[in-house]
């Protein structure tokens, strides 16, 4: 059961799954877990604009991901995200945001849920358009140019990111993203 405070807009995740036997009898729905947002919160921002800038430099951005789960939450789980944005010029600029989305699912979480795309991928994306608009917002705000994030495919970064996993599997660890 969703709580009330949960908002409209969920996304279900299911999957039709064909009859092997005869493909002309039909085929069954397999319900899989959903997901709702249930919180974006803004938990940490450090930024710093050299007096006398009016405009952002060039920079450098790292950002890192964490989906987290409590041991005593059977049905919630947080994805944590860290966004750095450094000048590449020499300039003090920085802007370091870190954020908690916190989810609901409709059943208990179970380790394949852990490892399914639905909490590493999907929930990423769904929450990162939320770091988006409180950048634009912020920034626009405190008095500099509006700083717009491109949109960024998590089903993508994650092909990318396994594979390169895969191949540094021999021995040699995996780079991490610059937090």
């Amino acid at each position: 059961m969703w709580r009330a405070s949960s908002p409209p807009h969920l996304f279900y995740s299911y999957y039709r799954v064909m009859n092997t036997e005869d493909s002309r009898q039909g085929s069954e729905d397999v319900i899989q877990h959903a997901i709702a947002l249930v919180n974006f919160v803004i938990t940490k921002v450090d930024f710093f604009v050299p007096p006398g800038e009016t405009d952002l430099p060039d920079s450098e951005v790292g950002m890192s991901h964490k989906v987290a789960f409590e041991d005593g939450l059977d049905r919630a789980f947080m994805v944590l995200i860290q966004l750095r944005l450094k000048s590449v010029q020499e300039s003090d600029f920085r802007l370091n945001v870190d954020a908690v989305a916190l989810f609901n699912t409709n059943k208990p979480i179970d380790e394949q849920f852990k490892q399914s795309p639905l909490a590493n991928v999907n929930a990423v994306a769904i929450a990162f358009p939320f770091l988006r608009s409180f950048l634009a917002s912020f920034t626009v705000n405190a008095g500099v140019p509006r700083l717009i994030l491109p949109s960024v495919n998590f089903h993508k970064v994650s092909k990318v990111t396994s594979e390169h996993t895969k191949k540094s599997a021999g021995g040699e660890e995996p780079s991490s993203p610059n937090p």
